[in-house]
């Protein structure tokens, strides 16, 4: 089997070459943390940790995962987006956990840990997973499945993580999340709108732990005593999703949207001075509505994420500038085009200053972002201007 690499920017990767052979119920405890591949999905996007209990009476083996939520709630999304959605602890036998991963396509790896005392760790696990100790309220910077197995194995091993973990990553959130979402690339440019400046930040490698790959890759490089923690990495479950890329992607995609209604709303003001009239009055009608209310819907979410909710990094942020509600101008103007009107003077004035702002934003919006919404509201500005 070919081995399976995890890229990182903190440490080198851990390679596992070899399938695991997991203790039978009657040999001596084994705890292995578990790094799962991530999926298809935005919820399964980051990957996703577990730690797994094997020997010592266990048949079969069981998992421990924080990332367990009552999927039964009729308020899931509700209590999500307000930063209140309830998380705890989850006990799982292995078998059913192996089937789950299975049908999602997710690979996984195992780094087995050389603990001074498994038992013991494993007794904290059963008494962090009784019901009066298991719950606890999701945040994605600072307490999601990889966090909480972080901070579980720290307070093990008597702070030994954060004391070798305090060094920076050469990294932040953006771009680890960038590298995570990159293959969606709505979700990419959605995500990296929304997110506050906060995300720029460098991380250091305890706060990039809150990533699951690098809690691996970072595990594999800590010593306790002197000696490794983890004394075996292999291929627990094979799976057709791979790791992230170990880079973000570029962002020249997102120019798309903007580029291509920018261009057919100069088109059509163009045709409004022609003799095909009709269809250049519909080509920019319908290209101001269409990228207005895009503009508008990208902003006022992110605005009400940013002022209704608890989110972490939900805003504010300088993209605002792009778009928001100011961006309605486009849709107001597209009115009285389609029904083959000049549009107002204000409305034209409206265009203007969408346009000025875009052009501050170009010069202080996070990376690309600027890049893939100013040029088609400069276009809309410039051919509102043109058919007044």
């Amino acid at each position: 089997m070919l081995p399976l690499l995890l890229g990182t920017a903190l440490a080198a990767p851990p390679v596992a070459d070899h399938p695991c052979e997991l203790p039978s119920p009657d040999d001596p405890v084994q705890v292995y943390l578990v790094t799962v591949t991530p999926g298809w999905d935005a919820i399964s996007s980051l990957g996703h940790t577990l730690v797994l209990v094997a020997g010592g009476g266990h048949d079969p083996a069981l998992t421990y995962n924080w990332g367990a939520y009552d999927t039964s709630s009729d308020t899931v999304v509700q209590d999500f987006v307000r930063g209140e959605l309830p998380y705890f602890l989850a006990t799982w036998v292995w078998p059913a956990q192996r089937e789950a991963l299975l049908e999602q396509g997710r690979a996984a790896l195992a780094q087995k840990l050389d603990l001074d005392d498994p038992e013991g760790f494993v007794g904290a696990l059963e008494e962090a997973a009784k019901p009066e100790n298991n719950r606890y309220v999701y945040d994605w910077r600072t307490a999601n499945c990889a966090t909480k197995a972080r901070d579980f194995l720290d307070d093990q091993l008597d702070g030994t993580l954060a004391s070798q973990w305090s060094v920076p990553a050469d990294t932040t959130a953006r771009e680890q999340i960038r590298r995570h979402l990159g293959r969606a690339t709505a979700q990419d440019l959605g995500w990296s709108f929304v997110a506050s400046s906060e995300v720029n930040e460098p991380l250091s490698e305890w706060e990039a732990a809150l990533f699951p790959d690098q809690l691996m890759a970072s595990v594999a490089d800590t010593t306790v005593n002197g000696e490794p923690l983890v004394s075996e990495t292999c291929l627990l479950l094979p799976g057709r999703f791979g790791w992230a890329p170990e880079r973000p992607p570029p962002t020249w995609p997102w120019l798309v949207p903007g580029g291509l209604f920018g261009w057919l709303a100069v088109s059509g003001a163009q045709g409004l001075r022609g003799e095909n009239q009709r269809s250049g009055r519909w080509l920019l009608g319908g290209s101001l509505l269409a990228y207005g209310a895009f503009l508008a819907f990208l902003g006022t979410t992110t605005l009400a994420l940013a002022l209704g909710t608890s989110m972490r990094a939900a805003g504010p942020t300088p993209a605002w500038l792009l778009a928001s509600p100011h961006s309605l101008v486009f849709v107001a103007a597209a009115v009285p085009v389609l029904r083959g009107r000049p549009i107002p003077r204000w409305l034209a004035l409206g265009g203007v200053l969408s346009a000025a702002l875009a052009v501050v934003g170009l010069l202080v919006a996070p990376p690309g972002i600027g890049l893939a919404l100013a040029p088609g509201t400069l276009a809309c500005a410039w051919a509102m201007w043109r058919a007044q």
